[in-house]
């Protein structure tokens, strides 16, 4: 058919277009350097943003011109070669994975990660972390996850399965209504993008990993496949396509600068900004006509670390996980994962992978093949990773030991046998929350003719239950907790981190505390919470929900204004206060109990104590010497008696559950030396107590 008849002629056909792979390339070593902690490249996750636009602009347009030659739309067709492209090499990675991590990792790292791997497998892995509130920005932290970059795997199955359906459907109301197709895509893309900005501002994390509020993306690539499957069936070419030389230059250096750190900007914003790149960028190099950017982005090396980009990106972070068990992050630990994580991709791609690919099936086949795909992943999924996962076999290679140096009078042997599993789950109490019509939802003992004490904190505070649990039915005092994780005490403080939900039940509990007090007729309020400071906290607390996050240079001040306000507060209501200091936790966030499931003895894992107050511990005590209702308590050294160097088992017990919190059964052995240290601080003096023990 020629040209003049309106068909596209044979050199604007749509056909394989190399460029497209360097495109590829680049966004998956900008996530790689990311994660490999490469400090030029803050904002390399942008990488994850261009394969988003890319796929949706390839399968669209494999879509678009199945319907335009036939007519009609082989579903099966599609999911099979969905399938046999994506499944294999997950479904591989993360057996492997769980199977090397037997060797290198403790049965409390492994625990953490089996629904991770279920939700990997499964495919509802965005929605599994953002459940967790698991931080992708915090991922380098002690818990990361070695199948945490399946988020963006699901997102894009979620979108292979219903869009087929969608284009479908859109394509076939062309009948009545000629703009079906575009109205339908640019509706579904709008929203998307509404629902980006909006839940911005209230939960990044939400705004990271759902796939409402990144379909937008995978919408500009449809969108813009939409564009060109019309340029390309013109019966000339279209002026637009002269700016192709333009639009990929632009298109490729605003990527590349986005996914650096040279422009401050939100992952929101960065988001919005790297899909207009990419667009223009892709745009550019998937057209007819030749240009310097399409050139450049076709050179065979390129080419070919394009078509392996899928496996590079599969194992790239479970190396990064695994590999920084032993060396610390580095220029050489960059390249070794770069390196690493290429030549396991190519070993996918070439024994396994494409083996699978280019296999001929017959359509009779089809479903057979699409059923045996996806049971696979349901076997691994309930039955073959988790029985790896699960196994309670210590670990084959353990990295040198880096702890301190264990003194006489530090505690030296073998490492407990226990279930370290169970142990690292024990979370003392339950989350607490209440009202004034509700208050027995924080009552934990009560019915005493003694004072009445109420603890208010975080996971820290949680974990100390079961001790006061047992002071109140010991003591003779009444005991209620208020405990929201991730809940810093201060009236007036916000961590702006968490998503807005969480923190508005954070904010509702610390305003129902005055009604709370009087109804319960409360003498003292013990106050604990996690030091908020530092690297791994950057960026976390504000002043409002939702607000913004204060400097880390301002966070100080914040902690000033906001405790002298809780004490002032507390003070009028005639209840004393009790501020538990930070705990000595280990440094550089290491895990003591993942140590001592991994190592066979227990010095191996002791830990160094902080060598100065902390800022917030310093404002406790100046607090302290300035209210006469306000009283400063620290705990860790009982919890640590051999300082410098901390144990990490006393008398048998774990003294860590995990890097944050101290065990709770390490804190309900020490209750009666707690106790002992609240009654020294002089906050429970005059009171009258049912049972005088404490005297």
């Amino acid at each position: 058919m020629s040209a003049a008849t309106g068909a596209p002629t044979e050199s604007r056909a749509w056909g394989a277009r190399p460029a497209l792979d360097g495109l590829r390339t680049v966004a998956v070593y900008l996530v790689v350097l990311f994660h490999a902690g490469a400090s030029w490249f803050d904002g390399g996750f942008v990488g994850v943003d261009l394969f988003f636009v890319l796929s949706g602009f390839l399968v669209t347009t494999i879509l678009l011109e199945e319907l335009s030659s036939t007519g009609r739309l082989s579903l099966l067709r599609f999911y099979d070669r969905r399938v046999r492209r994506l499944l294999p090499a997950a479904v591989l990675l993360i057996v492997v994975v769980s199977a090397v991590s037997l060797l290198v990792l403790s049965s409390v790292q492994r625990d953490l990660f089996i629904a991770d791997a279920r939700a990997a497998l499964l495919y509802f892995a965005n929605w599994h972390f953002l459940n967790e509130s698991r931080d992708y920005f915090g991922a380098e932290t002690f818990d990361a996850s070695p199948f945490l970059h399946f988020w963006s795997l699901s997102i894009e199955e979620q979108y292979y399965f219903v869009f087929p359906l969608l284009l479908w459907g859109a394509w076939r109301l062309r009948r009545v209504f000629k703009y079906a197709v575009p109205v339908v895509l640019v509706a579904i893309f709008a929203w998307s993008v509404w629902q980006q900005v909006s839940w911005a501002g209230q939960d990044v994390n939400h705004a990271y990993y759902a796939t409402s509020t990144r379909l937008y993306q995978l919408l500009a690539g449809s969108l813009l496949a939409l564009g060109l499957f019309h340029l390309r069936h013109r019966a000339t070419p279209s002026p637009i396509e002269r700016c192709a030389p333009v639009a990929g230059f632009v298109g490729v250096v605003g990527v590349f600068v986005l996914g650096t750190s040279l422009i401050d900007l939100t992952p929101s914003a960065r988001g919005l900004w790297v899909t207009l790149f990419a667009v223009l960028a892709v745009a550019s190099v998937a057209g007819v006509q030749r240009h310097p950017v399409q050139v450049a982005f076709s050179q065979r090396p390129l080419v070919y670390l394009g078509q392996i980009s899928y496996g590079t990106y599969l194992w790239h972070w479970p190396v990064v996980v695994l590999l920084q068990q032993f060396m610390g992050r580095s220029l050489v630990f960059t390249l070794v994962v770069a390196v690493v994580s290429t030549l396991l991709a190519a070993a996918s791609y070439h024994l396994f992978e494409r083996p699978i690919r280019i296999r001929r099936i017959q359509p009779q086949w089809r479903f057979p093949v699409i059923a045996t795909g996806l049971s696979v992943s349901v076997v691994a999924a309930f039955l073959v990773v988790p029985g790896l996962l699960a196994s309670p076999v210590k670990p084959v290679v353990v990295a040198a030991s880096d702890g301190p140096v264990v003194g006489p009078e530090n505690v030296t042997g073998p490492t407990p046998e226990i279930d370290y599993v169970e142990f690292s789950n024990t979370r003392g109490g339950p989350e607490r929350t209440c009202d004034t019509d509700t208050i027995e939802d924080c009552a934990v003992h009560t019915g005493e003719d003694g004072p009445t004490l109420w603890i208010l904190g975080d996971s820290q505070a949680r974990e100390i239950e079961p001790a006061f649990a047992n002071l109140a039915e010991e003591k003779g005092f009444n005991l209620y907790i208020s405990a929201i994780d991730g809940c810093p005490w201060p009236l007036g403080m916000s961590r702006v981190a968490a998503p807005d939900s969480r923190e508005r039940i954070c904010q509702n509990q610390k305003e129902q505390l005055p009604g709370l007090f009087e109804k319960a007729d409360v003498d003292v309020t013990v106050l604990i919470q996690q030091g908020r400071d530092g690297r791994l906290f950057s960026g976390q607390l504000g002043t409002e929900v939702g607000g913004r996050a204060v400097a880390d240079s301002e966070v100080p001040g914040l902690y000033r204004r906001t405790i002298d306000r809780t004490m002032e507060r507390f003070g009028e209501l005639g209840v004393r206060s009790v501020m538990f200091e930070s705990a000595w936790l280990p440094p550089d966030d290491s895990d003591p109990l993942a140590c001592l499931a991994a190592r066979p003895r227990v010095e191996d894992c002791a830990v160094q104590a902080p060598t100065e107050v902390s800022t917030l511990d310093r404002i406790y005590r100046a607090e302290a010497r300035s209210r006469p209702d306000a009283y400063d308590v620290t705990i860790s050294p009982l919890m640590c008696p051999a300082r410098p160097v901390c144990d990490a088992v006393l008398d048998g017990i774990p003294v860590y559950r995990d890097p944050r919190h101290y065990s709770p059964p390490i804190l309900d052995a020490r209750r009666e030396q707690i106790w002992q240290l609240i009654r020294e601080s002089g906050a429970l003096r005059g009171l009258d107590f049912a049972r005088r023990t404490e005297q």
